[in-house]
């Protein structure tokens, strides 16, 4: 593919649009000039939010027709990539590929196919790397416990634990055993190593960082930690020894003699790649130059000492009515610690919408002044300076107006004199525009 950065576009679609990965591929792509993303769900979900354009109308993955409309929505949306959310999400779409009629954005099939179990990547790396012992439950000695039991396919925290002794194994139901396999039990310190390969599998950038802090398998508490010897060859034998290219990571954690042994190895981006994202290293974003074809570099990654929070963020999906936004200054535009910026970026949100934004204030001082001083000057398309006692639903004057106080006297004096939709601070979100 010649890719024209002037005038092309790449339009990427991300499947299962709501889920937390592709929360993190939209935010490392939603800014990207030459990506037009599309959102693709089977479901109502966090993709609404997120997505400007997201389909909700794609079959289960275990679907007989999800592949089918997949191909679909690749024609239709004219896709270029498609960006999976979920690891078997990418094995499916990668087995699919040649009819789907675009890339998959996802280790070659071969390598799929072994990453997809972890019994098939221990095994694949045994002699490489340091995997964790396997064990049978047929033949598990009393010395092998405490043991620990994990899906086969599977990601996070799901279907996992730890397995005390011979009475916990043998109530094992059948489905745990058929769907699960038994390992020796890794009681010290888990890391997680996001890591970039070109596409002759040569490890251009390996980041490890702590799982400080674990929810649903999620981590939602990480650092970035020192990357060592012991962990960077690791990921070189992993990259050469499975085809490794583009975004990917693995998991490691230490065993009872502080040795780091295998988890897990994906071919995705992971949620918490945020953390490398926000210190200046867009794994995703390169990963799709290299797939247009691009010699790509890594650009080194900020130091310093840092922690990644992650938490649950509060949408809402839904739209308000108003045609003019009237906004407060003192105490809401204005704080004492100075422009309140989540009003002034819900303001130029409204701006871009091309709808009037004005000012009503009683502030005491000299307005201009003030405005001036805040780089707020020129921003309204009318100032209201009222006088003391004044009500501020005299000067609204648009029968569809939004009026934003502080205040809950004025905001009420306001909506029942004017009928204006009134919002207080902790209100204010573009999803409303």
């Amino acid at each position: 593919m010649v890719f024209d950065f002037m005038n092309d576009c790449v339009r990427v679609g991300v499947f299962p649009s709501g889920s937390e990965v592709s929360a993190e591929v939209f935010r490392s792509l939603e800014n990207a000039r030459i990506i037009e993303l599309v959102g693709l769900s089977s479901v109502p979900d966090y993709g609404d939010v997120l997505f400007s354009n997201n389909r909700r109308d794609i079959p289960h993955i275990h679907h007989s027709g999800f592949i089918e409309a997949i191909r679909q929505c690749v024609s239709i949306h004219r896709l270029d990539l498609l960006i999976p959310g979920m690891d078997e999400v990418g094995y499916l779409l990668k087995q699919a590929e040649p009819e789907l009629g675009c890339q998959v954005v996802y280790a070659h099939l071969k390598t799929a196919e072994i990453i997809r179990r972890k019994s098939t990547t221990y095994r694949a790396l045994s002699g490489i790397v340091s995997t964790p012992k396997m064990l049978l439950p047929d033949a598990i000695q009393d010395n092998d416990f405490p043991c620990f039991l994990k899906l086969d396919i599977g990601y996070g925290s799901r279907g996992a634990r730890k397995i005390e002794n011979r009475a916990q194994l043998e109530a094992l139901t059948e489905g745990e055993r058929e769907t699960g396999i038994l390992c020796e039990y890794l009681p010290g310190e888990e890391l997680t190593v996001d890591c970039f390969s070109d596409p002759q599998s040569r490890l251009l950038f390996c980041g490890p960082r702590t799982r400080e802090r674990i929810k649903t398998g999620i981590s939602v508490s990480s650092r970035p930690v020192e990357l060592t010897d012991e962990i960077h060859d690791i990921g070189l034998c992993i990259s050469s020894e499975l085809n490794m290219s583009g975004c990917w990571f693995f998991q490691l954690k230490k065993d009872r003699g502080g040795r780091y042994k295998l988890l897990e190895v994906a071919s995705r981006l992971a949620g918490s790649m945020s953390m490398h994202r926000l210190l200046g290293v867009n794994l995703i974003l390169l990963d799709i130059y290299q797939r247009l074809g691009f010699s790509v570099t890594v650009p080194a990654r900020r130091e310093g000492d840092f922690r990644l929070e992650r938490a649950f963020d509060a949408r809402l999906v839904g739209k308000v009515r108003f045609n003019s936004v009237y906004v407060d200054l003192d105490d809401c535009l204005l704080s004492p610690q100075g422009v309140n910026t989540r009003v002034i970026a819900f303001i130029f949100a409204c701006l871009n919408r091309d709808l009037p934004v004005f000012l009503v204030t009683r502030h005491a001082g000299d307005l201009t002044a003030t405005l001036t001083r805040s780089r707020l000057a020129g921003l309204f398309d009318e100032i209201y300076h009222l006088v003391e006692g004044q009500p501020k639903s005299s000067v609204i004057q648009h029968d569809n107006a939004l009026f934003i106080d502080d205040s809950f006297a004025e905001r009420l004096e306001v909506e029942q004199n004017s009928g204006a939709v009134v919002m207080s601070l902790d209100m204010l979100t573009e999803d409303f525009i």
